[in-house]
């Protein structure tokens, strides 16, 4: 019954979601936008895309340094074979086989890895809603919304701060071993010790010139992905300004967000749709648009990531083995 539901859930999540963002289509002009797309800027947003997934890389490397340094380059491949998982597995399992993979390739922890994935994610949200909340005021897309008001924005902001602090005067006055042995005295050997791991991906929040560092990629990476989408609107002459490619990623990511189906079908199509409408674009121009951008860039990841998973020797048999054993 559970794994009925783990099927069944994301795939209705997508079908809502993809009606939702066809609902006011006409499928009669599908054909004709898309016969008019244009190839080369769909070529220079990959090739920007990659700088993207490079920088990505490096931020995982300041993250895993603590427990061992290891290339950027090999970063970049276990990334994009993750991203590739993500696509064929429900619920962002790429994250997950991510973590596994570079337990086995690294003398790093798996649940230290995990932890630096969950802080990816953190600085990545931070970043977000710190560009989503110049963005969307400055678009004159927050008016009229309840939930966009400068002032739950500012809240928002407020909240990641505090949260911020929070783990500066958690480890302020603490050494981490002091912290690992308080943790670890109250559970079972077992379970502490993945804890400590766990808490040992965070040490880098120690170091004032790394998180200086972290700070300052994050904004830099989501600059990057919203050029690429800016170069991507060429494609359909939507000519979106970085304001309004900024806005647009801003949808998508809050699509893929979501969990759906394998490939964040119908969820991606969601929230670009509904970001490009608030713009003031037309329902069937932002569907094909973001229809083909995601079915593009699944491909591109595809074309990058198969060679990755057989240069890391990635085997699905044995990870499918360990996330039965670790249950």
């Amino acid at each position: 019954m559970k794994t009925a539901l783990r099927i069944l859930a994301p795939l209705l999540i997508s079908a809502l979601a993809l009606w939702l963002s066809t609902k006011n289509v006409d499928w009669s002009k599908i054909a004709p936008i898309l016969s008019q797309a244009k190839v080369m800027p769909f070529v220079w947003g990959f090739i920007v895309s990659l700088l993207g997934f490079y920088l990505r890389a490096i931020r995982w490397q300041i993250l895993l340094q603590p427990s061992q340094k290891i290339s950027a380059w090999v970063l970049l491949r276990w990334q994009v074979g993750g991203i590739l998982i993500n696509n064929l597995l429900p619920l962002r399992m790429g994250e997950i086989a991510r973590g596994y993979w570079a337990g086995h390739k690294s003398s790093v922890p798996k649940s230290t890895v995990m932890a630096t994935i969950v802080l990816e994610r953190v600085f990545d949200l931070a970043a977000l809603v710190l560009i989503m909340s110049i963005l969307l005021p400055a678009m004159g897309v927050s008016k009229g919304n309840a939930a966009l008001t400068p002032l739950n924005i500012g809240l928002g902001i407020a909240v990641l701060i505090a949260c911020g602090f929070a783990l500066k005067i958690f480890f302020r006055n603490r050494s981490l071993e002091e912290v690992l042995q308080n943790i670890q005295g109250r559970l079972p050997e077992k379970l502490g010790k993945i804890v400590g791991n766990f808490i040992a991906g965070l040490h880098v929040l120690k170091d004032k010139n790394e998180v200086f560092k972290l700070l300052a990629l994050s904004p830099l990476i989501w600059t990057v992905d919203i050029a690429v989408v800016a170069i991507f609107s060429r494609s359909l002459d939507l000519n979106l300004n970085l304001l309004q490619a900024g806005v647009t990623l801003g949808g998508l990511v809050l699509g893929l967000m979501i969990p759906a189906a394998p490939g964040a079908v119908g969820t991606y199509e969601a929230g670009g749709v509904h970001a490009l409408s608030l713009i003031g674009f037309d329902p069937t121009l932002a569907f094909s648009f973001v229809a083909l951008l995601h079915v593009l860039q699944i491909g591109f990841i595809f074309i990058v990531g198969i060679p990755a998973l057989f240069m890391e020797g990635f085997n699905p048999k044995t990870f499918y083995a360990e996330m039965s054993s670790s249950k």
